[in-house]
Formats: C-alpha cells, structure tokens, sequence
C-alpha cells in the first residue's frame, strides 16, 4: 500500500503535466479503476461483487482523497488532470509569454460572442499549443476563488512565483502550485461527499459518514509506517479491519438488533465501541498504545516509568469528589524531566462518533483532553501544564495536547537536526497509530464472535 501511494500512483504525474487533460482522460480513468480495485482486494472485497451495503461511488471517492481528508491517499489521475496540467501551464506562461506575447494574448482572450452571419467561414483552428494553453487557464478559472485565493496573489505572467505563496525552493515551486490546486480541490470533494452523506441521512449512514473524520496529519499515520521496522507493522488482519474502517467497508451483510444493549448493531462496527458489553475491549487498545508511548519516551531518552501510583508523586487533593478518596488511581507513563519535575502522560481513546462530536474533526480528542485534566485535577494537586492529556480517535487522530508531546520527544531526540525531527515525528506518530489499529482489530474480533453466537442463538459472554 505504502509503495502504491508513493511510488505507482504518482508516475502517470509526468503525462499530466505535459499533456492536456483531454489526451490523458482515457488513461488516467483507467489508472484510477485499477488502484480501485487494488485497495478493494487489500480491504477484503471484489468491487466486481461488492458487499450489499457498501456504497461503491463513495468508496472509489476516499480511496483517491488524500489522507487529510480521511482517504486512503492512493493519488486519483483523473481528479488531478486539470490541477496538474494548469499548474504546468502556469509554470511555463511567464517563458512563453516573453517568446510569444501573441499566444499568450490568444490563449487568456475570451472567446468570441455567438454570430449569426453565417455566410462567413468558420473560424481556423487554434495552433495546438494556443489550444492547449486556453484549456489550462480555463481549467485554472474552474478551480474557483477559493484555489486562487490560496495562491495568495500569484501573477503567473511574473519572473517567478512570490516566495510567500509558494514557499519551498524554486526548484519545487512548480509541484507545489499543483499541490494548492489540488488541496482546494480536494478539500471541496470532501465538504461535498460529507455534505451529501450528512443531510437528512440515517444515523448508520452518519456513522458511516464519520470516516471522513479520520483525516489530518495524524489520522491517517498508520498508512505512513514502514513495515520494514517491526513496531510498525499491521499484520494482514490488522491492516484489512484499519482500511474499512477508514473507507467504510461494511464487515457483515446485514445490520442486527443487539441482545445486549438492545440497540443497532451495524454492520460497519460502529456498535464494537458503542455497546456497553463490549466494553473490556478498550482497555486492551489502551494498553497497547500506552506500552507504546512508554518505548516511544525511552528512544526518545526521557525518563519514563509507567503504571506507578499517583500517591506516590503527587498528594491528593483535599478537595476531592467523596466517592474517588478511597480510588487507587496509576498514572499510565511518569516523565522525569532533568529539571526535576515530573509530567503525568495519560492515554485516552475515544470514538469519533462519541455523543454529537462526529460532526466536527477531531472533537472527540478535543473533549477527551478536557475530561482528562478535570479528573486528574480535581483528585490530584498537579499543576494543569504538567499533565498531558494524550488523547487519540478510533480513526488515529491525535489531540493537540498529544501532537504538542510528540513534537517535543522528537525535538528532545533530534536536537537542532531539522531533517531528523521531521522524521521522528513521522515515526512517532506512525507507531502510535500502529498501536491504535491493533486494538481496534481486537475489538472488531470481539464484535464479530458476537455478533456469530446472536446470530446462532447462543450469544456469547460480553467480556469474553
């Protein structure tokens, strides 16, 4: 999947550039189907028979949204033609511009008003190069304001784009105009697909919806880990269940009553993380990513211990609810820092449909960090910025209090090395998120022996 994303799905770039999207559309378009159908076969279905509840448009939709946008980042040619090949054209018009002011005029020149006179001949045919120049400034024009609005003022008759706008070196300015073309139109696909999914639907269709919900930087880190390093490596199980979840692959035919809590048991294992009979599944994911954040502390060379009282460190606040005086509450991961003091890191997960929260990215995270440091401080007398909520999304996304600590282990361990800070962030996350996923197959696991023993009528035990 790693090599598809970074590698295969990226080399039909060079013909998008060069040639206009007419001449590439047949190609691109069957690029695109068959990276479809590679994702599909790595989710466990045949998009030649899909599964009945699956909603294909859609699935072949996420498959090509990048990672921030909660897709499974496998670059669509198709829905890149136009950004690519205006972001080409804008690259060579200030050249062509100095060369052949002429067909620069041409090209930018609307076209001519309807006539009636028709005992005139028709008009001759643009040059190809006048044609196709024509058809990149009006594929520019289709992206809208809000894609020329991220190019912060960019005149592309000018000798070289503004630094601002553009930003890195001159070198890769020219791939990074074609990625403001394609963020604006990518980040429009989604509101469109979310907006579609979301209004007047059913909740199973909401819940499906909350997929998309999985993107931003840290959403999608597991489809950045390199299976080369062990503790980054989803095995096949682990791997499929990630992916229909991310692309809302249903995991059974049908949708079911629970005989547990007596709501719906959806078929797209929303219902793993909702029943109340399934709850001891996320205490296993807890301990797998707080095992992980612990040997992430360590390699990042932080004094870390985990599992340790809170009485041992700080005292109990007097003015702790009556019921939690008695509580024996452990700390997940205690951080010493050299400075002498001590910073609490306590993990928690939440699902991104959690109450109304799956209407916004990331509140689910958000909400858990507030919940965290008011529990903590309302049992413990620990200064609010020594505690570190790390709280993470079923879907991998990361609070900002857990990205902020990321950041900092990675800036402990790479120094003043920018390039190795970028990477051990990368890392960090990817192995957290690793950590994430493992659990969630657990729970799915859990779910479908259930969900088999209802189905057979001998309902299985809920912490079973």
């Amino acid at each position: 999947m790693l090599v598809t994303r970074l590698a295969e799905a990226s080399r039909f770039n060079f013909f998008l550039r060069a040639m206009p999207p007419g001449a590439t559309r047949a190609a691109a378009q069957a690029i695109d189907a068959s990276l479809e159908h590679l994702v599909a076969a790595l989710a466990g279905i045949d998009l030649g028979v899909p599964p009945s509840l699956l909603d294909v448009p859609a699935f072949r939709a996420r498959t090509h949204l990048p990672l921030r946008n909660g897709g499974a980042g496998v670059t669509g040619q198709a829905g890149t033609a136009d950004a690519a090949w205006a972001a080409a054209v804008a690259q060579a018009l200030p050249h062509v511009s100095h060369h052949a002011p002429d067909v620069v005029a041409a090209a930018l020149a609307p076209p001519p008003p309807p006539t009636l006179q028709l005992q005139h001949p028709p008009p001759r045919p643009l040059p190809p190069y006048v044609a196709a120049t024509r058809a990149a400034t009006a594929a520019m024009r289709a992206e809208g304001p809000t894609a020329r609005e991220r190019l912060e003022g960019f005149d592309p008759f000018a000798a070289a784009p503004p630094a601002a706008a553009m930003g890195g070196t001159p070198a890769d300015r020219p791939l990074r105009l074609q990625q403001l073309f394609s963020k604006a139109v990518n980040d429009d696909r989604e509101k469109r697909m979310l907006a579609e999914l979301n209004a007047g639907a059913p909740p199973l269709a909401r819940q499906t919806a909350a997929a998309f919900l999985s993107g931003d930087n840290s959403g999608g880190a597991w489809l950045n880990a390199s299976p080369a390093f062990p503790p980054n490596r989803l095995n096949n199980d682990a791997f499929r269940a990630a992916l229909r979840l991310r692309l809302g692959v249903p995991f059974a035919d049908q949708h079911q009553a629970c005989p547990h809590c007596g709501g719906m048991d959806d078929a797209f294992g929303q219902h793993a993380w909702r029943c109340s009979g399934l709850r001891g599944a996320g205490n296993t994911r807890h301990t797998l990513t707080n095992n992980t954040v612990l040997s992430m502390c360590q390699h990042a060379g932080l004094t870390a211990t985990k599992e340790v009282p809170y009485e041992e460190h700080f005292p109990r606040n007097p003015g702790a609810p009556a019921d939690s005086q008695t509580t024996k509450n452990r700390i997940d991961t205690l951080v010493q820092l050299p400075s002498g003091t001590k910073i609490v890191i306590d993990v928690t997960i939440r699902h991104v449909t959690h109450g109304s929260s799956h209407e916004i990215r990331g509140a689910s995270a958000a909400a858990a960090e507030k919940d965290k440091v008011r529990f903590i401080s309302d049992r413990y007398t620990i200064p609010s910025r020594d505690i570190i909520p790390l709280a993470l999304e079923t879907y991998g996304v990361m609070g900002e209090a857990a990205k902020n600590f990321v950041r900092s282990a990675a800036k402990n361990k790479a120094g003043d090395n920018k390039v190795a800070y970028a990477q051990l962030v990368n890392f960090y996350r990817s192995r957290i998120a690793v950590a994430v996923q493992r659990g969630n197959l657990i729970a799915i696991n859990r779910w479908l022996y259930r969900r088999r023993t209802a189905a057979q009528g001998s309902v299985g035990g809920g912490s079973g």
